[in-house]
């Protein structure tokens, strides 16, 4: 134990000590320069975030592994004894606390001490750093105790530990400064730079120079061959394995090199490796490590000789040279130009340079530590303070080196190598004596008198889940977390309460490892917020997706994704996948650079992911709904309760809707239902998709074999409700869908239950009960005038439709490859606005920054297209509407509209018609009184604010062939509080979100043409198979006695059905809804419900 409250107290200073040299480190070179503190407040809180090139991505990165060590030695410290779990949070909380704040502080203060950067990117990288370094202390922080528990004790397990840290260091190393390649132009110019070689680089240097590279990586690998030797000890054949380990050590490190921007590949790098390598299995085959004393009288009469050839060595890299010898002149004025701060010159130099400098002082002069413990060692004299001795000596030569760098014209003197030497020197002979202590000893058992460490307490509790996951997929599962972390911080509205439903879900899905597969399809049709944010690219309910994914990944929740498909189910599968990605890629590069518009408007490349993220998200579920299925038979039932959880959500937010806007009972007003399908701002009949790919589930409560009171009225209502909320979408595909799934539905379930000898009598009686309601609540629907105009409609329709649908196949580019492959994901609306034949200009908008980089809204005109932010304004209040604008041909006309409106259909408007006088590209500031009169005048009746219909303020460009810029709008009220958020722009896009009235821009109606349009016809025959496998599959288990198929075919039968006049796929929700169910349809293992 007094071993743990020493290592305690090392850790205590060790922590202190690095909080101060990160704070020295980050004020260097400590050059103050005064700033008013009111002012360097205001400038503080307008910092920037700097759009960062490859150049300074090493500088990012390091600011990121700057404070990993803080948080990890605090957490270390504070941690290390038994504590509970929550002791543990709230610590782990206060030590982020504590080095955010440090990192918040020192950039501050870096104000004061040019030439230091202050950027928001900085704290970013600080923010991160911090929640790794605590990360890894609460994964790994406890194997890493007792690794110095071992080295501790001493032995062979002593080696090994020592051993372990030293492959974590030298792969630290080689990598720094993890500056990685992010795109192809940039690996070309990295190319084309070369430093990178075959055989060997250029910037290798001189032969001296180059020579000591190329010795200190064989010397550096050398432990690394002692340590793969004496786990291939067993190995016939050890020293060829090991030289083959050497050479895939080797090539792999040289390849990364490839990729990092500092890094330098060459071949030549790979045989040193396979000579350490080699040269340390020689060594473990001859030499007697434990009898190693009896070696060093033999070893210590060459110190003498190599003294003259390492001192002309070291003064030779030092810049001595009697070839190309350039003496200063001005020796005085060198000496007044010498800076004493530690690691001043390292501040001016690149990250990779700084190392590397580091490095070659350290490997200098480590032979003065080294030799110096070969001449006085002796078994039986110790002598205590020799080490020190050697770090003078150090300090002493590497003073002569330095000061001789005043000759030299091409030289200056760094005053940091004169500690990095002496430190060099100092370690090596005490890690030179206590490895050759190891080494004598016999190997320790860990007793009653060894060190404890303490049992990590995050194990021991709540340990009700599986194993972990390898570290790779802890990895990327860390990687997740950090995204979603990210993304939520940055949620427009309430990020904390997100952060605490995300929290929730998180924790009882570590506990209860089904309950995603009831969450995901419940929360799939409601958790859709993209009105409220203006954000559509990634959705609340991505947030969801990711942490399900992390938390699976590191747990190893997975299996093979297709370990329960058939063969013949994988093929199709594989084969999809790899033409979507196909797809993607096609649409998506070349990359368009990231700004405001990127994720915020359909006509950006980024929109292939936001169409395509529905099929990578089922994918990237598929493992771990394997392992749901390995791991019980209720998958197929979870998965059916969180879709009905999902259409009760459907259900109730479709009433609410028709009792907001247009009454429950009024069948003749023209309103359609959207629910929460925020996707239908566009049109799109997403909503009539998600019904009748749901419906056929209620059968489930049903048909089982257990006949309960409550699942029948439960099923009974969801049914009438259900099918209430499919009539007043007044579409009449879902109507025809319907229709036939009944009648399928009644003969898949006949043919799945006709071996059983009789019918549940409970159950049969519910048939015409089924049978009656269906009518009482279809004939007032088909009563109202709309539904009857709609099916007077059909012909026309169908004309437009077949012309549109021809429009969208004549708009593909006619080559081989938009044949086969398709024009790619998501480009349907781009290329619509580009080559329509429709004679159909759609209007648009777009984020633009002027000269001051201040963002305005621009909106150019053409077919109807609202820009709108849902506002709280009061009835019969009078407020101020100012608006900042100004147009390229006036005078025009700006339309603000304030409306009761949900999705699409607006009541109660007020038109506000804002004149552009005859300046143009002049700034206009236009104020005006707006009295709300009747708009929201149901806000007090039956529940109060929930019986309040939404109020939206609306932009929209009305004239012809113009562009207006809007560079604020603010709406008033008479506590002078500004309604509108985001008024001016300066977050993109948040909380706006836009409307149209014309559909047929963004869809192209079917979803066969949208395959064909997006991924060709190699998509049409791949995609086709899959749904025929999957009908025919199902047919199989059909006749097994599965009524689950039954659901199944029915449910796809009615998707294709609306998909014949809907483009489902544009949803991203959706999609995954269906390829989930498609998932569920290939599942080979039968397990009936």
């Amino acid at each position: 134990m007094k071993q743990i409250n020493t290592t305690n107290s090392n850790l205590f200073i060790f922590a202190f000590s690095y909080c101060l040299f990160i704070i020295y480190g980050s004020l260097v070179p400590l050059d103050y320069n005064h700033i008013p503190f009111e002012e360097a407040l205001l400038s503080f809180k307008q910092i920037p975030y700097l759009n960062l090139g490859a150049a300074f991505r090493a500088d990012w990165i390091a600011n990121i592994i700057l404070y990993i060590p803080l948080t990890f030695s605090l957490a270390a410290y504070f941690t290390g004894r038994d504590k509970s779990y929550f002791k543990i949070f709230i610590i782990s909380f206060l030590i982020l606390c504590f080095s955010l704040t440090l990192a918040v502080t020192i950039e501050f203060y870096q104000q004061f001490f040019p030439p230091r950067t202050v950027s928001q990117n900085d704290l970013i990288a600080e923010s991160i750093g911090s929640v790794i370094g605590l990360t890894l202390w609460l994964k790994f922080g406890y194997k890493l105790l007792n690794l110095f528990s071992h080295i501790s004790l001493g032995g062979k397990n002593a080696l090994r530990a020592f051993a372990s840290l030293y492959v974590i260091g030298y792969l630290f190393i080689s990598f720094f400064p993890y500056d990685f390649i992010t795109s192809f132009s940039e690996l070309e110019n990295k190319l084309s730079q070369g430093s990178d070689a075959f055989f060997i680089s250029d910037s290798c240097g001189g032969v001296v120079r180059c020579s000591s590279k190329l010795i200190s990586e064989i010397a550096l690998t050398v432990p690394l061959g002692i340590l793969i030797s004496t786990i291939l000890k067993w190995h016939p054949q050890r020293l060829i394995a090991v030289i083959l380990i050497g050479f895939l050590f080797g090539a792999i490190i040289e390849s990364i090199q490839l990729f990092l921007i500092s890094g330098i590949a060459q071949g030549l790098s790979i045989l040193m490796r396979i000579i350490g390598f080699a040269l340390g299995e020689k060594l473990y085959t001859n030499i007697n490590f434990r009898r190693l004393y009896s070696h060093i009288p033999s070893l210590r009469k060459y110190l003498s000789i190599a003294l003259i050839p390492y001192f002309f060595l070291l003064a030779s890299l030092n810049g001595w040279s009697f070839n190309h010898l350039q003496l200063e002149s001005n020796i005085a004025e060198q000496l007044y130009k010498i800076n004493w701060l530690p690691f001043y010159y390292h501040y001016y130099s690149t990250e990779a340079v700084a190392l590397n400098s580091l490095l070659s002082i350290v490997l200098m002069y480590f032979p003065i530590g080294l030799g110096l413990w070969l001449w006085n060692h002796s078994p039986n004299i110790h002598r205590e303070n020799t080490k020190f001795k050697a770090g003078i000596y150090a300090f002493i030569l590497c003073f002569i080196m330095e000061a001789s760098k005043l000759f030299l014209a091409s030289k200056h003197p760094d005053p940091t190598n004169l500690l990095i030497s002496f430190f060099s020197a100092f370690v090596t002979y005490s890690l030179s004596n206590l490895v050759f202590q190891w080494l004598q000893q016999p190997e320790a058992k860990n007793t009653t008198n060894s060190p404890v460490v303490t049992k990590n307490p995050l194990k021991s509790t709540y340990n009700t889940t599986s194993n972990q996951g390898t570290p790779i997929e802890q990895t990327i599962s860390f990687t997740l977390f950090i995204i979603l972390i990210w993304k939520t911080i940055d949620y427009p509205i309430n990020s904390i309460g997100l952060a605490c439903i995300l929290f929730l879900y998180g924790f009882l899905l570590k506990k209860y490892s089904q309950i995603w597969l009831i969450t995901l399809p419940a929360l799939l049709p409601i958790l859709d917020f993209a009105p409220w944010t203006g954000r559509f690219f990634f959705s609340e309910f991505d947030h969801f997706i990711l942490l399900t994914l992390a938390i699976n990944i590191w747990y190893g929740r997975h299996l093979n994704p297709f370990r329960y498909f058939k063969k013949t189910a994988t093929i199709l599968l594989s084969l999809f996948f790899a033409l979507y990605t196909i797809n993607l890629l096609t649409s998506l590069l070349p990359l368009q650079s990231i700004d405001e518009n990127a994720f915020s408007n359909y006509y950006s490349h980024y929109n292939s992911l936001r169409v395509a993220k529905g099929v990578f998200w089922a994918f990237l579920l598929l493992p771990s709904l394997n392992y749901t299925y390995q791991q019980t038979s209720r998958t197929k039932e979870l998965f059916a309760y969180g879709i009905l959880l999902g259409l009760t959500g459907v259900i109730l937010s479709s009433i609410w809707e028709r009792f907001l806007f247009p009454g429950l009972f009024n069948f003749s007003s023209d309103y359609r239902i959207t629910a929460l399908f925020s996707s239908m701002h566009t049109g799109g009949g997403h909503i009539d998709t998600y019904l009748v790919t749901t419906i056929p589930f209620i059968s489930i409560l049903f048909f089982n074999s257990n006949y309960h009171l409550i699942r029948v009225l439960s099923g009974t209502c969801l049914f009438i409700t259900s099918l209430y909320v499919l009539l007043v979408t007044f579409s009449r595909g879902p109507y025809f869908a319907f229709s036939i799934q009944l009648i399928m539905l009644s003969i898949f379930l006949f043919i799945s239950r006709k071996k059983q000898q009789k019918l549940n009598w409970k159950n049969g009686g519910l048939i015409p009960i089924i049978l009656l309601i269906i009518p009482l609540v279809s004939i007032p629907v088909f009563k109202g005038d709309f539904i009857q105009q709609r099916f007077g409609q059909i012909s026309d329709d169908f004309y437009i439709r077949t012309a549109h649908w021809n429009d969208a196949i004549q708009m593909m580019d006619d080559d081989i490859f938009t044949s086969l492959f398709g024009m790619g994901l998501g480009t349907y609306p781009k290329t619509y606005f580009l080559s329509n034949s429709e004679n159909t200009i759609p209007a648009t908008y777009a984020i633009i920054k002027d000269k001051d980089n201040n963002n305005f809204l621009r909106l150019w005109s053409g077919d109807s297209l609202y820009i709108e932010q849902k506002i709280d304004t009061k009835l019969n209040s009078k407020y101020i509407l100012s608006v900042n604008y100004r147009s390229d041909t006036p005078p025009l006309i700006l339309t603000v509209s304030i409306c009761e409106k949900g999705l699409l259909y607006s009541f109660d408007c007020i038109w506000q018609k804002l004149h552009q006088p005859s300046e143009k590209d002049q700034w206009v500031q236009t104020s005006q009184l707006i009295d709300t009169k009747p708009t929201g005048s149901n806000s007090e009746t039956f529940i109060g604010k929930l019986s309040k219909r939404p109020i939206k303020i609306a932009l929209y460009n009305g004239n012809k062939n113009t562009v207006i810029d809007i560079r604020s709008i603010k709406l008033i009220d008479s506590s002078k509080i500004d309604l509108i958020r985001n008024g001016d722009f300066s977050e993109g896009l948040d909380h706006w979100f836009f409307s149209t009235d014309n559909h047929l821009p963004w869809h192209s109606k079917n979803i066969w043409i949208q395959i064909l349009f997006e991924q060709g016809w190699l998509g049409i025959i791949i995609f086709s198979g899959l749904v025929v496998y999957a009908c025919s599959h199902q047919f199989e288990l059909l006749r097994q006695k599965n009524s689950y198929s039954a659901i199944l075919l029915t449910s796809l039968t009615g998707f294709f059905i609306v998909g014949t006049v809907a483009s489902p796929f544009d949803a991203s929700r959706i999609t995954l809804l269906f390829f989930l169910t498609l998932f569920f349809s290939f599942l080979s293992t039968e397990k009936t419900i």
